[in-house]
């Protein structure tokens, strides 16, 4: 409860608990929960490195190796979502490919779209020439 509180604290942390002890188990599935639960540890240290760096993306302009960022339809609507525009500004080699009907969990939604725009990454990257910093 604490994390999806603390994930959104524009939406569902604004919920009060009791309300989503309830909704949860509606919305998630038990055998999703239960993976999602597994994997609980891994996201909260990455949300705790994600903190520690915050405004400091502009450093990451010195990497010169090509990146792929991948953003859903939460693009302008949440911290996360607005970091990938703002980090394809910062780095010179970024591809910026946007899902416009996904969410966060678009790799278990459209497996599919997201290993083709990986693929196409992966294979142009060789011939892909830097991209002028703006």
């Amino acid at each position: 409860m604490t994390f999806v509180q603390g994930i959104n604290p524009e939406t569902s942390g604004k919920a009060p608990r009791w309300l989503l002890r309830l909704i949860l188990p509606l919305a998630i599935k038990k055998p999703e929960r239960l993976q999602k639960h597994t994997l609980l540890p891994a996201a909260i240290r990455d949300h705790a490195e994600i903190a520690a760096r915050d405004n400091t993306f502009a450093e990451y302009g010195r990497l010169t190796q090509p990146v792929l960022l991948m953003a859903g339809k939460e693009v302008e609507s949440t911290g996360a979502g607005r970091a990938a525009p703002r980090l394809h500004d910062v780095l010179p080699a970024s591809e910026l490919a946007l899902f416009p009907k996904l969410d966060h969990f678009g790799p278990e939604k459209d497996p599919a779209g997201i290993a083709t725009a990986l693929t196409t990454f992966f294979l142009n990257t060789a011939q892909r020439p830097p991209r002028p910093r703006s």
